[in-house]
């Protein structure tokens, strides 16, 4: 039960640090500005009439407007509209920029079809490094590691330098003995960068040294972060407590409350799984009476597991004394 939660915990902290990767990879701060004679439906959401004008503009039909069809195709999953725009541009020999070839990209990931995904990738006549790092997260994403690093290692092969999305993306997917070998190979890259000092990347490589066991590894890493977020904060402390490092996992936390931090549900969660093995209830209780006063009540699922076993685990300790 103990080990369940805890990895419980890390996996929130992976899926919360991966959503923040993709939403900078599928938010642009792009704004097209239509023709006067462009009705651009897409604005409104309507995209049957946005295809309609689509196949009625035939060869007309420039780079803004697929733009946004696209963007709505991507933002609503649908995936049957999409594929109809990348028809309309190969029958009209309509031949996509890098940016919109991304997009399309984008589309085909965030719609599950992972192996349309790679067939457009590789027949991309250009890519830059936005279009490695989609690829590559979305084999992230859906747990696909080992191709997600494939495509890393032929990334670097083709002289694309990743930026800190790549980084932070590739080393979520170092897990296991295999990858922890890669995630270092990753991290010695790193330090020729500078890109090893972001908060993206600094979390990632705290996340992959704590999953791997590697506490002082990556105590190393947080201690040298210019700047932390309560993820970076929470998974440093996730890991002392994995190992069952409970009075560090506490220590720590006090620590960074005084500093400033403010937790969040996760942090809570984790914290209690650390007071469990210490049967500390008068600590406890307190941590409980300021998740209630702080905590969104939608998020309670872990932590009143973990809120449970703490209590379990005290009463259990009370026995035996």
């Amino acid at each position: 039960m103990v080990i369940h939660i805890r990895r419980g915990v890390l996996g929130i902290l992976h899926n919360t640090r991966a959503l923040r990767y993709t939403l900078n990879l599928t938010t642009t701060s792009f704004k097209p500005n239509f023709p006067p004679n462009s009705n651009s439906n897409t604005v409104n959401g309507n995209l049957d009439e946005a295809l309609l004008e689509m196949s009625i503009g035939g060869f007309t039909v420039k780079f803004h407007f697929y733009d946004s069809v696209l963007t709505e195709c991507v933002n609503n999953k649908a995936l049957n509209h999409g594929k109809r725009v990348h028809t309309h541009m190969i029958k009209t020999c309509y031949r996509p920029s890098v940016y919109l070839g991304t997009r399309l990209l984008i589309f085909y990931t965030k719609c599950d079809c992972l192996g349309d995904a790679r067939l457009l990738f590789e027949r991309m006549p250009e890519r830059n490094v936005v279009s490695w790092t989609a690829m590559i997260s979305a084999y992230s994403r859906r747990g696909h590691s080992s191709e997600a690093l494939s495509l890393f290692v032929k990334m670097l092969g083709a002289d694309f330098q990743p930026n800190e999305f790549t980084f932070a993306t590739v080393l979520t997917c170092c897990n296991g003995n295999f990858g922890f070998d890669h995630g270092k190979q990753i991290h010695s890259l790193l330090v020729k960068t500078h890109f090893k000092s972001h908060i993206f990347v600094s979390s990632s490589l705290l996340d992959m040294y704590a999953k791997a066991g590697k506490i002082h590894d990556a105590r190393q890493v947080f201690d040298g972060m210019k700047d932390r977020d309560i993820v970076s904060c929470t998974a440093i402390i996730a890991g002392y407590a994995q190992l069952g490092l409970d009075e560090e996992a506490l220590k720590l936390f006090r620590q960074l409350q005084k500093e400033g931090m403010r937790p969040n549900y996760v942090t809570f969660t984790t914290v209690l799984m650390a007071l469990s093995g210490l049967a500390a209830l008068e600590y406890g209780e307190q941590v409980h009476g300021q998740r209630s006063r702080d905590g969104n009540e939608e998020e309670l699922g872990r932590y009143l597991d973990a809120r449970k076993l703490f209590y379990t685990n005290f009463r259990k300790c009370e026995d035996y004394a």
